[in-house]
């Protein structure tokens, strides 16, 4: 495949795929109900504004109202804006790290590559309220929902991908009978399952560290250079690494498209007041699904398990997303909170943050000490341990009601 031909695959198969699916669930909404409104349609301006989960009734609102709701809207867009701007620049140098080790892989393009990969998935976290606008308001925005799942889709099924544990021989990696172009990658994305993961951050980070978080060099590297050395998997894993980055780049970089394009100017359709009411329940489900839901199911392993990030360094880097969106209204009040209510928020963010960032070293210490120990537990080190046992309870248990404190500031301001 030359370069062209590839590049217009990348860019133009995720855009088909999401256009396609948005006449379609138009056709199907127009013959079912011509009131509802549709991802890519426009949407309904009357006095009672349908924005998904929740209707707001009385959109005109006093001066006061609407002043304040404008205020409030232009905070979170501007806030929303710069994310994505900078994540799109990670994200760029991260298909340039890809570049860069598959055409030069030594120890020093690994640990660039491994360094922009974390850099760039920091920076896409704080777009994640963007996507919470489907939840919203599904008719609206479905399509965002979309997009996260060629971007961000998680957890990967490691084998899907390359060997795994016994399976030496499994995965897109080893399966010389798949091309490793764009074409036949996005085909393979989610074929059967949901799980069965070929695209975006997650695709790549398991590519990247392995199933031990330190998969060695040699592993990127064939041996030999006749022909037949850019089908080992190797040099596959390489060239899969460096594709899965370009994809992600183009990607991202039409999603930011969309957004600038089509997806704010359906938000200014809507009142101030409505806008307000779609970012508050947007950023009360990103903290809901980002936090509040994996505390409560105590997932450890959640979100970025081969790049060794810890389950707590994952939280708070959603903490500080939020936190960042909250500093910037605290001075005036707004239609999202008032500043006595982002005043309380703010304080149980940072109590929050307090909480868990020293649980990862504790964990990590705790974790080096079993691996180093002997098959004869010592009975000092059996104590440390019903000791560690107590103290996690006691975190989980903080963490699930800080959490669950701050939800509920975010959903009733009370």
């Amino acid at each position: 495949m030359n370069n062209a031909s590839s590049k217009q695959r990348v860019l133009l198969n995720p855009r088909t795929k999401i256009i396609m699916s948005g006449l379609f669930a138009s056709i199907m909404l127009i013959a079912g109900c011509d009131q509802q409104s549709t991802p890519e349609s426009t949407p309904d301006t009357s006095t009672a504004d349908k924005t998904g989960n929740t209707t707001v009734a009385d959109q005109r609102g006093s001066p006061d109202q609407l002043e304040s709701a404008k205020s409030s809207v232009n905070i979170v867009n501007d806030w929303i804006n710069n994310a994505i701007i900078s994540a799109a620049k990670e994200i760029e140098t991260l298909s340039n790290a890809g570049d860069a080790f598959y055409n030069t892989p030594s120890e020093q393009t690994l640990e660039q590559l491994k360094n922009a990969w974390v850099n760039a998935h920091t920076e896409f976290s704080k777009t994640a309220p963007v996507f919470s606008l489907a939840h919203a308001s599904p008719d609206l925005f479905y399509s965002l929902r979309q997009w996260q799942n060629l971007l961000d889709a998680h957890p990967v099924q490691p084998g899907y991908l390359d060997s795994f544990d016994v399976y030496t021989h499994s995965g897109i990696v080893n399966d010389t009978l798949l091309s490793i172009n764009a074409e036949t990658i996005r085909n393979q994305h989610q074929l059967t399952h949901s799980d069965e993961i070929a695209l975006g951050f997650h695709a790549i980070e398991f590519l990247v560290w392995g199933e031990n978080s330190n998969r060695d060099l040699n592993l990127f590297i064939a041996e030999g250079n006749d022909s037949s050395a850019a089908e080992k998997p190797e040099n596959r894993r390489r060239e899969l690494i460096r594709l899965l980055s370009l994809l992600l780049l183009d990607d991202f970089q039409l999603l930011q498209s969309q957004w600038q394009k089509s997806t704010q100017q359906q938000l200014s359709r809507l009142s101030p007041l409505s806008q307000a009411q779609l970012w508050k329940q947007a950023i009360t489900h990103f903290w809901q699904e980002y936090s509040v839901k994996q505390i409560a199911n105590n997932d450890d392993d959640i979100h970025n398990p081969f790049s060794g990030q810890s389950f707590d360094e994952f939280l708070a880097m959603n903490a500080n997303t939020l936190q960042g969106i909250l500093s910037l209204s605290a001075t005036h009040d707004t239609s999202l909170y008032s500043q006595a209510t982002t005043k309380k928020l703010s304080e149980l963010i940072t109590e929050f943050q307090t909480v868990i960032l020293p649980a990862s070293t504790t964990e990590t210490t705790s974790s080096t000490q079993l691996d180093s120990s002997t098959d004869e537990v010592p009975e000092e080190n059996k104590n440390e341990e019903v000791l560690a046992d107590s103290a996690d309870s006691t975190l989980q248990g903080q963490r699930e009601k800080l959490s669950q404190d701050i939800y509920r500031l975010l959903n009733t301001g009370v």
